[in-house]
């Protein structure tokens, strides 16, 4: 309650209040504050700052909302329709789902593919073997026709053994033998890799456009953002100008939970707000003041079973008024 007890002692002091100049049309009215247990007694709510209006505090703020469209699904479609939301986004999705189409396609021709390398790999190292006996290395390569669970561990298998035999001290027509088979070896593995190549540049445009949908989409967020903020403001500006005008007093209840305030007859609210107990109370009373000497009691059988929510946001833009 600290923040409210601040809002309600430094606005009597910064508000221009009309009453003081028309003491005549002033009445004394008493209030009594407390909150009515299970039990039927009544505990005292000492301390408790009120403010009073001449208008439905909730009311000011709805309105003011409302003339600053401060709605979010309302600003939600404005910021779609401003930016082409929904044709972008099934721009993009079109697009993602062509190339993955694609994809599909390449990968059903890339399978049969596979399947075709696969035996061309097998036979040439077959006869990389059998040949090789009889250039004194065909033993070395007896491990690779053995199948492994990856085909690509075997080609990376290969294209190593190639390499190491190439570095024995073997004969020259060994060498050129190994030469002629490395080359076919070699155009056997980029048929491997370009059967994927394809593929894998589809995949990368596909992330790009993910990439691209994701930054438009933070930025239909962000700008949904800014316009809520540039209109909440507006909101709160016109909400302040407004209760000014029906801004009319406060008062602060003593020990015993009462409290005295000179009133202008007529209609106004009592408001007020925070945990009593172990309940969160608020207060938007209405009330006609008559006559002198009038009497009221606010408890918790007259204040709101909700708007918290409301009530902290319209504390929250009060306290801001007293602080600047």
């Amino acid at each position: 309650m600290n923040h409210f007890i601040v809002l309600m002692s430094s606005l009597f002091l910064i508000l221009s209040v009309g009453c003081d100049q028309k003491n005549g049309s002033l009445v004394n009215v008493r209030i009594r504050v407390g909150v009515v247990m299970k039990s039927g007694d009544v505990k005292n709510i000492a301390r408790h700052d009120f403010l009073v209006s001449k208008a439905n505090i909730f009311s000011l703020w709805e309105t003011s909302l409302q003339k600053n469209k401060w709605d979010h699904s309302l600003i939600e479609k404005e910021t779609q329709v401003e930016l082409g939301y929904e044709a972008k986004l099934a721009a993009f999705q079109d697009a993602i789902h062509g190339r993955q189409e694609h994809i599909n396609q390449l990968r059903a021709k890339s399978r049969d593919q596979f399947r075709s390398i696969k035996k061309q790999f097998s036979k040439h190292i077959e006869i990389t073997y059998e040949k090789g006996l009889n250039y004194g290395v065909g033993y070395y390569f007896d491990i690779l026709r053995i199948p492994t669970e990856s085909f690509e561990i075997q080609l990376r298998d290969a294209d190593k053994k190639y390499g190491e035999v190439s570095k024995y001290p073997v004969s020259q027509d060994a060498k050129d033998f190994l030469s002629e088979r490395y080359a076919e070896f070699r155009g056997i593995k980029n048929q491997y890799e370009s059967a994927f190549a394809q593929v894998a540049a589809e995949q990368v445009e596909i992330d790009k456009i993910g990439q691209e949908r994701d930054a438009f989409i933070k930025n239909y967020e962000q700008t949904i953002s800014e316009k809520e903020k540039v209109y909440f403001n507006n909101a709160k500006a016109n909400f302040i100008t407004e209760y000014k005008k029906n801004f009319i007093t406060t008062f602060k209840t003593d020990l015993s939970g009462v409290a005295e305030a000179q009133l202008p007859k007529g209609e106004c609210f009592f408001f007020s707000e925070g945990e009593i107990g172990l309940d969160y109370l608020v207060w938007n009373y209405n009330a006609t003041i008559t006559k002198e000497g009038q009497y009221i009691e606010l408890s918790n059988d007259n204040a709101l079973s909700s708007k918290k929510e409301e009530a902290a946001q319209i504390i929250s833009i009060l306290s801001g008024l007293v602080t600047k």
